[in-house]
């Protein structure tokens, strides 16, 4: 499964919380494959740093199959 994802919920101005490095501007194209457990994604923005890429893979060795941004 492939989605493109917009993160534009207002959270970060409304608790007014600032995170130095950080950015809601831009695009993150997120790939899921089920059948191995793994999820990847890649952030885009014009200004941004190029190749920021995040990668959540499967741990056999837990007893919990969750997955958890922050």
């Amino acid at each position: 499964m492939y989605m493109i994802s917009k993160n534009d919920n207002g959270q970060v101005s409304d608790y007014g919380i600032a995170l130095n490095g950080i950015s809601y501007a831009g695009f993150y194209y997120i790939c899921f494959q089920q059948s191995m457990g793994n999820i990847s994604g890649i952030y885009y923005h014009k200004n941004s740093e190029q190749f920021q890429q995040l990668t959540l893979q499967h741990d056999g060795n837990r007893t919990f199959s969750k997955f958890e941004f922050r």
